[in-house]
C-alpha cells in the first residue's frame, strides 16, 4: 500500500466532499435553468416599452419648460425695456 490507512480515509473523505459539492453544484444549475425558463420576456419587454414611452414624455415635458423659459425670459426683457 502506497499510505497509510489514515491518509487514505482522509482522501476518501474529501473525495466524498467533492463529490457533493459538485452534487449541489449541479442542483443549483438547475434551479437557475428553471429560473431562466420561467422568466416573463413580454413582461420584461413591456416594462421596458413603458419606460422608453415614460422617458420621451418627461424629454417632451422638459423640452417645452425650456421653450416656455426662453419666451418668459424674452418677455421680461421686452416688459423691463419698456
Amino acid at each position: 500500500m502506497f499510505g497509510t490507512k489514515e491518509r487514505h480515509e482522509q482522501i476518501m473523505l474529501k473525495l466524498i466532499q467533492n463529490s457533493d459539492a459538485c452534487n449541489d453544484l449541479a442542483q443549483e444549475v438547475s434551479d437557475l435553468k428553471d429560473m431562466i425558463k420561467n422568466i416573463d420576456i413580454h413582461h420584461i419587454v413591456n416594462t421596458m416599452e413603458c419606460f422608453i414611452e415614460s422617458t420621451a414624455y418627461i424629454q417632451h415635458i422638459l423640452e417645452n419648460a425650456q421653450i416656455d423659459k426662453k419666451e418668459s425670459d424674452q418677455q421680461l426683457t421686452i416688459t423691463t425695456e419698456d
